[in-house]
């Protein structure tokens, strides 16, 4: 029986290597081409623990409403390029709110965009999400928590205890991902430094 269920962890273990950490060097490649050092150490991180996330919610953490978990056997390549967009859209939406007046949402999008090859309607999909967390803030969780299902698995999520999960998960997230970003540099540090290289590049 332990030998049985270790085979059956590794063979989930191998399903989200190849859709998503095996992505994650190409990611990684158009990271280090940003100018912007700021952007560069975001997405950068952003990239690591998006893949962190995923084995620890789809391959560890079974549990009631884990919509991720249910949904393991139809993670694919295009799924796992998903994956990494709409965290990367989520965390730099949590970014651009927190550091309003320091941070532009054109510049750093154009980064996010360039980063993981969105298209057109992913493009217009951030952007409406962005302006759903300006104009209604309260209600920014629980959309994001439906686009993010509708947008990786194609479901409508109607259920009040999977669209609380999606939500827990994705704030427990952009707070373990700030915590380390902030850990040896401060994000306000940061984004000076990044402001000053530029400005010595001008």
């Amino acid at each position: 029986m332990i030998i049985s269920a270790y085979n059956i962890y590794k063979g989930k273990d191998k399903i989200i290597e190849a859709s998503v950490e095996n992505q994650k060097d190409i990611i990684l490649d158009r990271v280090y081409g940003l100018e912007n050092s700021f952007f560069l150490s975001f997405y950068e991180l952003v990239a690591e623990f998006t893949v962190i996330d995923a084995y620890e919610f789809f391959v560890e953490m079974d549990c009631q409403s884990n919509i991720f978990y249910e949904n393991l056997d139809y993670m694919n390549e295009e799924r796992g390029k998903r994956f990494f967009k709409i965290m990367a859209i989520y965390h730099t939406i949590k970014m651009l709110r927190k550091k309003r007046g320091q941070l532009d949402f054109d510049e750093m999008s154009e980064s996010m965009f360039y980063v993981y090859e969105f298209d057109e309607e992913e493009k217009r999909l951030c952007t409406l999400l962005y302006s759903c967390a300006v104009n209604f803030d309260r209600k920014f969780p629980s959309l994001f928590a439906k686009c993010l299902g509708k947008y990786l698995f194609g479901e409508d999520i109607e259920n009040l205890f999977t669209l609380a999960f999606i939500e827990n998960f994705c704030y427990n997230s952009f707070n373990s991902f700030s915590s380390y970003l902030s850990k040896y540099i401060s994000i306000n540090r940061r984004i000076k430094l990044a402001k000053i290289h530029e400005q010595k590049q001008a």
